[in-house]
């Protein structure tokens, strides 16, 4: 498989995107202590439509191509 950093410019939101065999998944970590909200099809043209899982203090959430993921949180999306 393959990894490809995604930044989001000027915030603690970071993280990845994966593919193998031609499945992709993405996993993004907020290690601010504040939710940060990104539209994902400004980070990737790969379409992402479900939260597979987080881990946290809070909680994660998508709604169409908007993220919201808590604070000290991490999400995983297929």
């Amino acid at each position: 498989g393959t990894f490809t950093p995604i930044s989001v410019p000027n915030s603690k939101l970071g993280g990845f995107l994966s593919i193998l065999d031609g499945s992709y998944v993405a996993v993004f970590h907020n290690t601010s202590m504040s939710s940060v909200t990104v539209d994902l099809a400004e980070l990737t043209n790969v379409s992402l439509t479900q939260i597979v899982a987080f881990a946290g203090v809070e909680n994660a959430e998508l709604n169409g191509t908007l993220l919201t993921i808590g604070g000290q949180t991490s999400v995983v999306l297929k």
